[in-house]
């Protein structure tokens, strides 16, 4: 059995039910009544949920395709400042004619920051 018809006969199920209990209050029976509105107010209440969640599922397609284009937006523009710096970088080094070397780091065996002992005593 596909989708459509089990929609088909679960609106056929629903509709007989509605039927019957119509009939059920207009013989004059309260439960006919009572179970109408029961009824109505789940079928108000589903129809209001299926709506909210058509709208979030909306909105969240909405907030996932604008993440995209900004995302794909930011690529484009960190595309083009890398192009314009390796440029420069060429420039640069052209304008060197070498490429200029960091200094050697000196090994410093010194100790440059002395703590005294018993200093962190007085926070304890």
């Amino acid at each position: 059995m596909n989708t459509q018809a089990l929609i088909l006969w679960l609106v056929s199920i629903l509709l007989a039910v509605i039927a019957g209990l119509v009939w059920l209050a207009v013989a004059g029976y309260i439960i006919g009544y009572i179970l109408l509105a029961i009824l109505g107010t789940v079928l108000l209440v589903g129809l209001g949920e299926v709506f909210t969640i058509i709208r979030d599922k909306k909105a969240t397609h909405r907030q996932q395709q604008a993440f995209m284009d900004n995302a794909q937006e930011n690529l484009s523009i960190m595309q083009t400042l890398q192009g314009i710096q390796n440029q420069q970088n060429t420039a640069l080094l052209k304008q060197l004619g070498q490429v200029s070397r960091l200094p050697q780091q000196q090994s410093n065996t010194q100790d440059v920051l002395l703590i005294e002992d018993g200093v962190f005593d007085e926070l304890e």
